[in-house]
């Protein structure tokens, strides 16, 4: 993926921060919400999802929602009663709006991709803060022996620096607010 501006139909969600590697569904009633999922399903199933600083909002503007949100794919889609749209997604790729447009065919966005920057750590660098981050995931299991657990079941051995650190911060009970400063650190 380059970093150029893409156009992607965008969601905004009510107290949930989903980061790259969430396999997660949520149910979505707001028309202009339901019109962006049926936009995205037309095309090629990719969705931005974006999360609102305040959750009573009712119709969030670009004001409203964070910066950098996640780009999704739309595994399936499912037709509950009152018009609920429940909604299965892989997280793709975090994404920076550029541009955040509310129409009657839903939420249009730009976004340029947000990349890992890990390229200012060498090698040796990157081993290292691993096997600090795993020393430390460690003790918190000796303190919290069930979510410790459920964190470790999740990360697979050798796993790259970046995508460690997303697959705690996805299995760790973290309030929004810290989940999206996750999401908005791209080094």
């Amino acid at each position: 993926m380059d970093n150029g501006s893409i156009r992607l139909p965008a969601v905004t969600l009510r107290g949930l921060t989903i980061l790259p590697g969430m396999v997660i569904h949520f149910d979505l009633s707001r028309e202009v919400s339901v019109s962006s999922v049926e936009q995205a399903m037309l095309g090629d199933q990719r969705l931005l999802v974006v999360t609102q600083k305040d959750i009573n909002q009712e119709n969030p503007g670009r004001e409203d929602v964070y910066e950098v949100g996640t780009v999704v794919l739309i595994r399936q889609v499912s037709k509950l009663p009152e018009r609920i749209l429940r909604v299965l997604v892989e997280g793709v790729a975090r994404a920076r709006i550029q541009d955040f447009v509310q129409s009657d065919e839903g939420i249009m966005t730009s976004v340029s991709y947000e990349k890992d920057d890990c390229t200012d750590i060498d090698e040796a660098s990157a081993e290292a803060m691993t096997r600090t981050v795993n020393e430390i995931l460690t003790a918190y299991g000796a303190c919290y022996p069930k979510v410790g657990k459920a964190v470790q079941d999740q990360l697979e051995e050798g796993m790259e620096l970046g995508k460690l650190l997303d697959s705690i911060a996805i299995n760790m009970p973290l309030a929004v607010a810290h989940k999206q400063q996750i999401l908005g650190a791209i080094s």
